[in-house]
C-alpha cells in the first residue's frame, strides 16, 4: 500500500485504521495496484472472511497468495479483514506465511498478499489417509504426522508469546508443505491480548475443535483453549476420526482399537482434551515436549525390534522343546521370552503365537505350581462340603428325639441312628477343619449308605432311602478329586436293594408286604400314625427338590463363573495380541 499523505485534517499515521480504509478514495488505494502489481490466476481456496487466489508478483517475480474480502465491504467485515492481516504480519514464524502486502480496492474491499503456500491441508490428508489411499499414507506415516504437530505447537505458542490465540485450529488450517514445511494458516478469529476495539466474539471458531469454554462464549480464554484444539487434531491423526464425531472419550486407542496407539500418546492426548483448562497441559510447549519425548523415545523403535525379535526367536525354541507332558521349566522359559519380545514390540507375531500356543493348548500334565494351586482348590471344595454336612448331620441328631415322641418298636435303630449320625457329625468336622481330608469323601460314602440303609426301616426301602441317595451322590460327586467315582452310585444305588435282600431272607423284618392288590408299607422302629406319614412325606418330597435344586443350581453358576472367567480371559487375550498370529493358528493345529 503506498505511502501517501492522508486527506487534510487527518493526522499522519504509519498503519492506517479500519475507517481510514473504508473512507479514503485515492487513486493509489482503488484496485490498480492489485491489477497492475499481481497477475491473478486460479482460486486456492477460501478461508473464513476472504477468497484466496494464486498471484504473480510481477515487480519481484514470484508467486504469490492474494486473499481478498469475500463479502461486502461493510465497516465490520474490513475491520476484521485487516485485523487478521495485521495478526498474520506480526507473527514472524516460519509457520505462519509471511504478509507482503495490504491494499484496498475500488470496491472498499481489502486484500493482502502473503507467501504461496505449496503443500496439502491436513485436513485433505486425513480425508485420504481415511479412504485407504496407499500414496498419503507411505508418506505421512504416524512419525511424520507427530513431528508437523510438534511443529504446529511450538507455532502456537510463538503466538501465545506474541499475544495471540488462533482459536480455530482444525485439520483445514494446518498445511504440510511439499518440502518439510509445516504452517498454521486463518488468523481471522484470533483473540489479540490489549488489544482495543471490538474483537471476534467469544464463541467464534469450528465447534468440532473448541474446548467447553470456548463453546460456551466466555471471553477471558487463554493459551490452553488452543491446547484443546491441539488435542483435537492428535486424537484425529491416532484415531483417525474426530474426537466429536462419537463417544466423548479422550483416549484414541478405545475409539481406534486396531490401530496400535502406544499409552504414552494416549495419556497426552487425554491431558490435553481435559474439560477443565486447569487440567490440561498449562502451554502448547508443554505439549510439544511431551510429544517431542515420545519421538525421542521411538528413535530406538528399530533397536527395540530387533531385541524384540531375539526374545520371540528363544521363545519358539523353548516351545518347541516342551514335550506332550509339558515341561514346566520349558515353559516357563517360553512365556517369558515371549512376554519380553511383546513389551518391547506388541505387534510381532512370532512372539504372539508363542503366547497363543502356551494360553490355549494346555498340557496334558499342568505345571506342579498350578496342580498345587488346583490341589489345594480342591481341598477347600473338600472342607466345604464337610461344613454342609456337619450342618446336616447335626441336624439329624437334633430331631432324633422326635422319634421318641411317636413310640419305639426297635430301640436298636434309634442308638444306631444316634451312633452313626453323631460319628459321621465328629468326621465332618474333623475334615471342615482341615483334618481326614483324604478320606472325608469315603467315609462319607460309606456311612451314608449304612445311613440309607438304616432308613429303610422306617417306611421300606424304595421311598426315602432312593432320594437321600441321590442327594448324598450329588453331594459327594461335587468334590473332583473323587478317584473311581464309578462307586458312588453303585454304593448309594445298591443300599436300598440290600435292605430288601435282607427283608427276603430274614435278617430283617419286613417293611412292606402285598394285601390282594395293595401295597401296604410299615415300619419296624417306630409307630407312624397315618395324618403323620403323610405330612412328613410331604415335607421330605419338598426338601428332596429343594436340595437337589439347590445343588443344580450351584453347579450351574460354578460352570457359568467358569466360562465367564475364560471369555474375560480371552477378550483380554485378543486385545494383547490383537491379530498377530491367528493365520498361523491353523498350521499349529496340523
Amino acid at each position: 500500500m503506498a505511502d501517501r499523505d492522508p486527506p487534510p485534517g487527518s493526522p499522519r499515521t504509519g498503519v492506517m485504521t479500519s475507517s481510514e480504509v473504508v473512507a479514503m478514495r485515492h487513486p493509489e488505494l482503488d484496485d490498480a495496484p492489485l491489477r497492475s502489481r499481481y497477475g491473478l490466476e486460479g482460486k486456492l481456496g477460501r478461508g473464513g472472511m476472504g477468497v484466496v487466489a494464486e498471484a504473480v508478483d510481477r515487480r519481484i517475480g514470484r508467486r504469490v497468495a492474494v486473499k481478498r474480502l469475500a463479502g461486502p465491504p461493510t465497516a465490520e467485515m474490513v475491520e476484521r479483514f485487516v485485523r487478521e492481516a495485521r495478526i498474520q504480519g506480526r507473527l514472524d514464524h516460519p509457520a505462519v506465511a509471511p504478509v507482503y502486502d495490504l491494499g484496498i480496492q475500488s470496491d472498499g474491499r481489502p486484500y493482502f498478499a502473503m507467501r504461496k503456500l505449496e503443500g496439502i491441508t491436513l485436513a485433505e490428508l486425513l480425508h485420504r489417509i481415511g479412504q485407504g489411499e496407499a500414496e498419503p499414507v507411505a508418506q505421512f506415516p504416524r512419525r511424520r504426522l507427530l513431528e508437523a504437530l510438534v511443529a504446529v505447537c511450538l507455532a502456537i505458542e510463538y503466538a501465545h508469546t506474541q499475544g495471540v490465540i488462533h482459536r480455530d485450529l482444525k485439520p483445514a488450517n494446518v498445511v504440510l508443505g511439499e518440502h518439510g514445511g509445516v504452517h498454521v494458516i486463518d488468523w481471522g478469529v484470533a483473540r489479540v491480548a490489549g488489544e482495543s476495539g471490538p474483537q471476534v466474539d467469544g464463541g467464534a471458531g469450528t465447534v468440532g475443535y473448541m474446548p467447553p469454554e470456548q463453546a460456551r462464549g466466555d471471553v477471558d480464554l487463554d493459551a490452553r483453549a488452543d491446547v484443546f484444539a491441539l488435542g483435537c487434531l492428535l486424537f484425529e491423526l491416532l484415531a483417525g476420526a474426530g474426537y466429536h464425531d462419537g463417544p466423548r472419550d479422550p483416549y484414541p486407542s478405545v475409539r481406534a482399537p486396531d490401530r496400535a496407539i502406544p499409552p504414552e500418546l494416549d495419556l497426552i492426548c487425554a491431558r490435553a482434551l481435559a474439560p477443565e483448562r486447569a487440567d490440561r497441559f498449562p502451554s502448547a510447549r508443554a505439549m510439544a515436549a511431551a510429544l517431542q519425548r515420545h519421538l525421542d523415545a521411538d528413535h530406538d523403535v528399530d533397536v527395540q525390534r530387533d531385541h524384540a525379535a531375539a526374545h520371540a526367536s528363544r521363545a519358539k525354541a523353548a516351545l518347541a522343546r516342551v514335550g506332550p507332558e509339558g515341561d514346566d521349566d520349558h515353559r516357563a522359559e517360553a512365556i517369558r521370552e515371549a512376554g519380553l519380545a511383546l513389551a518391547l514390540d506388541p505387534r510381532n507375531a512370532d512372539a504372539a503365537v508363542v503366547v497363543r500356543a502356551l494360553l490355549v493348548d494346555a498340557p496334558a500334565r499342568p505345571p506342579v505350581a498350578v496342580q498345587a494351586a488346583l490341589d489345594a482348590a480342591d481341598a477347600d471344595t473338600v472342607r466345604a462340603q464337610a461344613r454342609t454336612s456337619a450342618t446336616a448331620y447335626l441336624t439329624q441328631v437334633a430331631f432324633l428325639p422326635l422319634f421318641l415322641l411317636q413310640g419305639i418298636k426297635d430301640w436298636r435303630f434309634i442308638a444306631w441312628m444316634a451312633a452313626l449320625v453323631t460319628v459321621l457329625s465328629i468326621v465332618a468336622i474333623a475334615a471342615w477343619r482341615g483334618h481326614l481330608l483324604k478320606f472325608w469323601t469315603w467315609i462319607s460314602v460309606i456311612g451314608n449308605t449304612a445311613l440309607v440303609i438304616a432308613l429303610s426301616r422306617v417306611l421300606g426301602p424304595f421311598v426315602i432311602p432312593p432320594g437321600v441317595g441321590v442327594v448324598v451322590a450329588m453331594a459327594v460327586m461335587t468334590d473332583p478329586g473323587v478317584r473311581m467315582w464309578w462307586l458312588v452310585p453303585t454304593c448309594l444305588g445298591i443300599a436300598p436293594i440290600a435292605a430288601l435282600a435282607l427283608e427276603e431272607v430274614g435278617v430283617l423284618a419286613p417293611t412292606m408286604y402285598a394285601d390282594g392288590s395293595s401295597l401296604v408299607l410299615t415300619s419296624t422302629v417306630v409307630e407312624l400314625p397315618a395324618d403323620l406319614v403323610v405330612g412328613g412325606l410331604v415335607a421330605y418330597v419338598i426338601a428332596l427338590v429343594v436340595v437337589a435344586v439347590l445343588f443344580a443350581r450351584n453347579v450351574a453358576m460354578v460352570h457359568h463363573a467358569t466360562r465367564r472367567s475364560l471369555a474375560v480371559q480371552a477378550w483380554h487375550l485378543r486385545r494383547l495380541l490383537g491379530d498377530a498370529g491367528e493365520a498361523t493358528a491353523p498350521e499349529r493345529r496340523r
